[in-house]
């Protein structure tokens, strides 16, 4: 009480009148200096304008009944100081006056002086979740029902003009707004309170399910269908449909693979459906969406590759890739689109490049379906230089570690150190890639394991475990891969051409029926000239020559499988065709399709 009482004496001993007048003008002049926000604009919408009218401060005020508020405190102020009240009531309205004037302060620094952010993204909930409204009819377009969302093009409403006019632009504000429109963090997603106020409001009831796939049982967020409202109405819709595959098929893909390639099958679905701007008939956009094709099509990491729902969506993307090219070669055919439908076409139909889980013949079954013109002249030049190169191939080459039997040093280690960063450092300094090269080319695993425990004395333990223990490194057989190599020595020579350690590998050998399979190979352990000189690991070029003498092979007639890319490509340096492993669907559908050679071919020169 003693306090409130102090407060009070200070209030009417050294309050004057300069203090309220200070305190009305900076509120009178913070509320004028609100036309600055009008100069702003968010997605087309008047920022001012919203803010005043529509935004809620911490959602309950609305701003614009705020300012009435602090208007009526700056009358109030006048009349005190000019009349003067009760010591008590000129203490109250001052103290409402300071609040006021932190309240117009606050506003003015946060809100009138850059776009808040909170308030953009009000603008945004609304606007976007705007452009499409439920409806009580079926989902009646394939691309949606492969992919699993029944939701689908349900109803004809049009964006609004605020969001069309501004993404008929392309420039770094709408770049920008795009990402936080459309992306993987879209308002769109989000089931917060405010945002489920906002679908009701909008009389969806229940928002739709773009954010998971059940059969995963993760959050995952799928392309929406408010992007595609926006993509049917855009002038650039090459520009926005490039823009959503990079937010959606880059880094944030990686935990869900399968992802890549439903999105790029709904966009070349819609592309066909909806599709009208010029830029999507210019041979650029065709070189920018391959590498999206490409990768959609890889099976890396996933793990239903094998599954009937893959085969159909894959299926459909060639079916729609088809449709368009030919679609485009028919009505705006000019030499540079030509030349880039080529490209794709010896890309998609590549020995060395094949991606996905349908077979190559099938794919040129696909592509040729109702072909004509130059279209069908494109398609019979890949798939003759298609069937020359597989009928080119008479010997498989097989790497064995992590193409037949999964190879890792986690398998042997996941549980021997007692601290994580030891077993960092352990791997970051001991067990590196060059050391594990040295192994490779030994003969023996004691020479090489003893001369580096005299390097690090410190991990003498887990040194001897490499040695003693050295199999369980070896994580058991790559699945599927016996039944594959069976199928391909019905048609062709199998050989084996691997880094190994000499003793190891003598070692998993009996232990692993898959590498009995393979009767004829080479491993780089303890390999010399008949001179004593090594002859090395993978990648060097020696031991590809000397794998390819040994057996007397043709290196054109020579395909070769290995999971290391750098193995790869010095396999092509050496004149034979080369693919990196993915997994064993990939060889089963390049190379043990019905259509194959009957008979092995033979393998000398």
């Amino acid at each position: 009480m003693s306090y409130f009482c102090q407060i009070f004496d200070y209030f009417t001993t050294h309050v004057g009148v300069q203090d309220w007048v200070a305190l009305i003008g900076l509120n009178v002049t913070v509320i004028g200096l609100t036309s600055l926000a009008e100069k702003r604009n968010v997605v087309g919408i008047d920022y001012g304008k919203y803010l005043i009218d529509e935004y809620k401060l911490w959602g309950v005020f609305r701003i614009y009944h705020i300012l009435i508020g602090v208007a009526f405190i700056n009358a109030l102020s006048l009349v005190v100081m000019l009349h003067g009240m009760s010591p008590v009531v000129d203490l109250i309205v001052f103290v409402l006056l300071i609040v006021s004037s932190w309240f117009v302060l606050l506003y003015l620094f946060s809100y009138v002086m850059r776009v808040h952010p909170r308030v953009k993204r009000e603008i945004y909930r609304r606007q976007v979740l705007g452009l499409y409204i439920k409806a009580d009819v079926e989902c009646n377009y394939k691309g949606d029902r492969i992919v699993g969302m029944p939701k689908g093009d349900r109803t004809p409403k049009k964006i609004s003009s605020h969001i069309q006019s501004f993404f008929n632009l392309y420039n770094e504000d709408t770049v920008v707004a795009f990402a936080e429109l459309f992306g993987p963090n879209s308002p769109v997603y989000a089931r917060d309170p405010q945002s489920m106020r906002v679908w009701k409001n909008l009389g969806y009831g229940e928002p739709h399910e773009y954010n998971e796939d059940k059969s995963q049982k993760m959050p995952v967020q799928h392309i929406s269908w408010e992007f595609f409202q926006m993509f049917r109405r855009s002038d650039i819709q090459d520009r926005w449909l490039l823009e959503i595959l990079n937010l959606f098929n880059g880094e944030y893909a990686d935990a869900y693979p399968r992802l890549r390639l439903y999105n790029v099958a709904r966009v070349l679905g819609q592309i066909n459906r909806v599709g009208f701007s010029d830029g999507l008939w210019k041979y650029k956009f065709v070189d920018y969406l391959m590498p999206y094709i490409v990768k959609a099509l890889d099976t890396s990491g996933d793990n239903m590759a094998g599954n009937k729902e893959r085969e159909e969506v894959e299926r459909y993307l060639h079916e729609q890739l088809a449709q368009y090219f030919q679609f485009v070669l028919k009505n705006y055919r000019t030499p540079t689109f030509e030349e880039s439908v080529a490209k794709a076409f010896r890309l998609l139909l590549d020995v060395e490049f094949f991606r996905g889980v349908i077979p190559i013949e099938e794919r040129i079954k696909i592509y040729g379906n109702g072909a004509s013109g130059i279209y069908l002249e494109l398609i019979e030049k890949a798939g003759k230089h298609y069937e020359e190169e597989i009928g080119k191939i008479k010997n498989i080459v097989l790497d064995f570690g992590n193409v037949l039997v999964n190879w890792n040093p986690e398998n042997l280690y996941k549980d021997f150190f007692s601290c994580e960063s030891q077993k960092n450092d352990f791997y970051s300094n001991v067990l590196t890639a060059d050391w594990i090269k040295e192994v490779d080319a030994s003969e023996t695993l004691d020479t090489v394991v003893e001369a580096r425990k005299k390097q690090f004395p410190r991990y003498e333990k887990a040194l001897d475990a490499f040695r003693d223990n050295w199999i369980k490194t070896v994580g058991g057989e790559i699945t599927g891969m016996k039944t594959v190599v069976g199928k391909l020595k019905q048609s062709y020579n199998v050989y084996g051409l691997s880094n190994w350690c000499k003793d190891a590998f003598l070692q998993a050998r009996s232990q692993y029926a898959i590498l009995q399979e393979v009767e004829n190979y080479v491993i780089s352990g303890g390999l010399t000239y008949p001179d004593g000189k090594a002859v090395g690991a993978k990648p060097d070029q020696a031991i590809y020559k000397y794998f390819l003498e040994k057996f007397k092979l043709d290196p054109s007639s020579c395909l070769f499988i290995d999971d290391r890319p750098d193995c790869v490509k010095a396999a092509r340096e050496s004149g034979m065709k080369a693919i990196v492993f993915k997994d064993a669907i990939q060889i089963d559908k390049l190379l043990c399709a019905d259509n194959q050679p009957e008979e092995k071919g033979s393998s000398s020169r």
